[in-house]
């Protein structure tokens, strides 16, 4: 057998399940990288910060996207890039201002960014 790390989360699926059947094609998305990538190869959708080599300025979106989730960007960061969802654990200390939750299961939330 396969060990647990081999296999898309169960959560992270459900919701890339839903997301990819609620957001419109091309919509991009920040989650961390790990999940960035994976809604990069199972949904129709784009992401803020994913594989290394395929993303433009990378080390800059990485390291705003790590400040995101740790709740330490400016209130209207989100409104300066293109997101439109977002994908985290439920245990993320996120600003959630800008964010409207619009799925959730036993780990991960979805949110919709706020339009101003």
């Amino acid at each position: 057998t396969l060990p647990g790390g081999r296999f898309y989360p169960r959560d992270v699926e459900s919701a890339l399940v839903w997301l990819d059947e609620n957001a419109a094609p091309n919509d991009f998305v920040l989650a961390d990288v790990s999940t960035s990538q994976l809604v990069a190869q199972r949904t129709k959708l784009k992401v803020y910060v994913g594989h290394e080599m395929e993303t433009l300025g990378y080390e800059d979106k990485l390291r705003e996207m790590e400040l995101f989730f740790k709740g330490e960007t400016q209130d209207d960061w989100l409104a300066q890039t293109k997101v439109k969802w977002i994908i985290a654990d439920k245990d993320d200390d996120l600003n959630t201002a800008w964010l409207k939750a619009v799925y959730e299961n036993e780990s991960v939330i979805v949110y919709r960014v706020a339009s101003e």
